[in-house]
């Protein structure tokens, strides 16, 4: 992503569009390019003749996220992931699946976060990819819903676990101790994932209307937890 971005620049072109077909080209899907590219919470699809289109939903109002890193990678790479995802899918799973899909959208939508509890259970490629590479998985979600996160998840093919905090007003390191929240999930989370010998950082952010950029970042408790700003 960042190459290309620099690519973009360096010929001085603004076509979005081309970008995000490039990168989904070479991902095999735009589900990491269209957020970097445009910002915000996107939906990824191929329109009727084969073009990658993308459209924003809204983002639920005063959301931080907390990402758990492990120290080690974990994996070879993404591709390798995939094949650990079934190539046949029961009919229930796959019903179950596009509905917490459709539950998602409505709860970042009507910003009714409680609902995303009723999608913790998905189906088809967070187990898989857990029970082989990633043992800090059922422990990192269990301790972010615990400490008051609405939904953690694996973030793409892992190994980083997302969770989604609720409750956030104004600018994440000017909230008094008592209102973030944020940070005890993050302690929940790195202290679980030790628990199970996985030791890595916790991330805490917020997302943003931007593409992808940096802006700057601080450290806490030694290392252990860090604020970005994306």
């Amino acid at each position: 992503m960042a190459g290309l971005r620099l690519a973009n620049a360096t010929l001085e072109t603004k076509d979005r569009e081309m970008l995000l077909e490039v990168i989904t080209e070479l991902e095999g899907h735009p589900d990491n390019a269209a957020p970097a590219i445009y910002g915000g919470c996107r939906l990824g699809y191929k329109n009727k003749i084969g073009q990658t289109r993308t459209q924003q939903i809204p983002t639920p109002r005063g959301i931080s996220l907390v990402l758990f890193v492990p120290n080690d990678k974990m994996k070879k790479n993404t591709h390798a992931t995939r094949g650990l995802i079934p190539d046949k899918l029961a009919m229930v799973d796959a019903v179950h699946n596009m509905s917490r899909t459709a539950l998602i959208v409505l709860a970042f939508s009507t910003n009714q976060l409680e609902m995303l509890s009723e999608c913790l259970d998905e189906r088809i490629h967070q187990k898989a990819r857990a029970r082989a590479l990633f043992p800090h998985f059922d422990a990192c979600v269990e301790g972010a819903t615990s400490a008051g996160a609405e939904y953690a998840f694996l973030s793409g093919a892992g190994p980083t676990i997302c969770a989604i905090v609720g409750g956030r007003k104004g600018e994440l390191q000017l909230q008094q101790s008592s209102e973030r929240r944020a940070e005890r999930v993050a302690q929940a989370m790195v202290d679980a994932a030790r628990r199970v010998g996985v030791a890595g950082r916790a991330i805490i952010t917020a997302p943003t209307e931007l593409g992808a950029h940096i802006l700057g970042g601080s450290v806490l408790n030694g290392g252990a937890i860090h604020y970005a700003k994306l």
